[in-house]
């Protein structure tokens, strides 16, 4: 069984996740979901982001958390991403 890392609205940032499983990984796997911008709900972020046609909020914060917590997995860690078009 492993923790699915959540990057969407009212979630905490990946590192903290990580941070609250003692900086340990619960699987030889580690699955992320990047998703909506952690400031907007689902709903907002569609609206905002239609008709997903451009480029229009870039998320650095996401992309370095996903970068910090997915570099802390072994060499042999796999790490699955699904990204949603409100992530960039």
């Amino acid at each position: 069984m492993s923790h699915i890392y959540n990057y969407l609205y009212a979630m905490p940032s990946l590192e903290e996740q990580h941070s609250q499983l003692g900086l340990v990984f619960t699987a030889p796997f580690m699955l992320l979901r990047l998703l909506t911008p952690r400031d907007k709900k689902y709903h907002d972020a569609v609206k905002a982001y239609q008709p997903y046609d451009k480029l229009v909020r870039l998320l650095p914060d996401m992309r370095d958390q996903y970068g910090e917590v997915s570099q802390a997995g072994d060499w042999g860690t796999q790490a699955s991403v699904c990204a949603g078009e409100y992530s960039v």
